[in-house]
């Protein structure tokens, strides 16, 4: 994990922690997020950074340190639009080890074993491919699926993804 990656984690959790320790009845003020942020923000040199703190209840705390643009003195607000990227990525990969290290999967789980009820209607390839493939791309999937066709299809775009590409072997 990169230094920026885990410094991102720290100040998650330090705000989770922050917001603990601090919870009533009343969100924590966006002051005590931004105290943990900013100097993430000014370490990283970046234009600015978010957090937001979520729970069942819903959002707890949030606050924003930065500017809207490098070299301008635009402030940048809880109400700005933020580019969030491909961070559905990152989070996957954090959640998968989360539960390697509680021992509910391990990197060799496959899918035929995560999804035993379906794994019957995959295509034999998909069900031997692991936890450790899927997250480094080497799963043999093909690029770019088309969901929604999967959604109202699966066997039949199954059955197509699975003649093109198989299982690459797992990086080492």
């Amino acid at each position: 994990m990169t230094t920026v990656r885990s410094s991102v984690l720290v100040a998650f959790a330090a705000i989770a922690l922050a917001v603990a320790a601090h919870s009533t009845a009343s969100q924590s003020s966006d002051n005590d997020v931004i105290r943990l942020i900013e100097p993430i923000q000014q370490k990283h040199r970046i234009p600015a950074l978010g957090a937001a703190v979520l729970t069942s209840r819903g959002l707890v705390a949030s606050g924003v340190t930065g500017t809207r643009k490098a070299g301008t003195d635009v402030a940048a607000t809880i109400d700005d639009q933020w580019h969030l990227g491909s961070d559905t990525k990152a989070m996957t990969a954090v959640i998968i080890a989360t539960l390697v290290e509680r021992g509910k999967l391990t990197w060799e789980t496959t899918l035929g074993d995560v999804f035993t009820e379906l794994a019957a209607g995959f295509p034999s390839e998909f069900r031997a491919i692991t936890v450790t493939q899927l997250l480094s791309h080497h799963a043999g999937l093909p690029a770019n699926l088309a969901w929604r066709e999967i959604a109202d299809r699966p066997r039949r775009c199954w059955n197509s993804a699975s003649t093109r590409s198989r299982p690459r072997r797992r990086p080492r």
